[in-house]
């Protein structure tokens, strides 16, 4: 066997290693396989972005955003690697950071309801409460039945003084399992 069909067989057997150590919540284990991996084939997109899973798990953020930004550069047509990057940069408080790579995503998948959910909760944090309504308006034209999305614009109606349509809201997500709101905020709403 020649060294060129080597370099592919170590990656596969220490890339599979490291995603069964994250199955198994060993991260020591998965970065140390990772590591290998990447030194057998330092191109391969996937094992950076889960080293980088890794790092976010590990909470060494900084890390995480080093292997996301060397994923994206081999592969920069990859969603998922920005809107990993993004929510690693929402636990940095890097909220601008985050709203580009959400923005990212959108624009290449305009139909991906976890970035517009990341990145209306990404606004709420900012205090951007009307962007952050208008990306769960569309999140909920994607997803009608999901709860939390009805919770949160809620709560960004709320901060904007809406509250018949912060109630509307809260009735919605109650019917839909999540009492949360309506709780929360029943003395200071007015219904319709």
């Amino acid at each position: 066997m020649n060294t060129k069909t080597m370099a592919p067989i170590a990656l596969y057997d220490w890339y599979e290693k490291g995603l069964y150590a994250c199955r198994s919540n060993n991260f020591i284990y998965a970065e140390n396989a990772f590591n290998k991996a990447i030194e057998s084939s330092p191109q391969n997109a996937n094992t950076y972005y889960w080293r980088a899973f890794v790092h976010k798990r590990t909470n060494n953020f900084e890390k995480a955003i080093e292997d996301y930004n060397r994923a994206i550069e081999i592969s920069p047509h990859t969603s998922r690697f920005y809107l990993k990057r993004g929510n690693t940069y929402c636990k940095l408080k890097q909220y601008q950071l985050a709203i580009k790579d959400f923005t990212k995503v959108i624009r290449m998948e305009p139909a991906n309801a976890e970035a517009l959910f990341d990145r209306a909760i990404t606004y709420m944090q900012m205090g951007e409460y009307q962007l952050a309504v208008d990306d769960y308006d569309s999140f909920i034209s994607l997803k009608p039945d999901y709860a939390d999305a009805y919770t949160y614009r809620g709560i960004s109606y709320y901060y904007q003084g809406k509250h018949s349509l912060c109630y509307r809201d809260a009735l919605r997500a109650s019917k839909l399992g999540n009492d949360e709101l309506l709780e929360i905020f029943k003395e200071d709403m007015t219904p319709l």
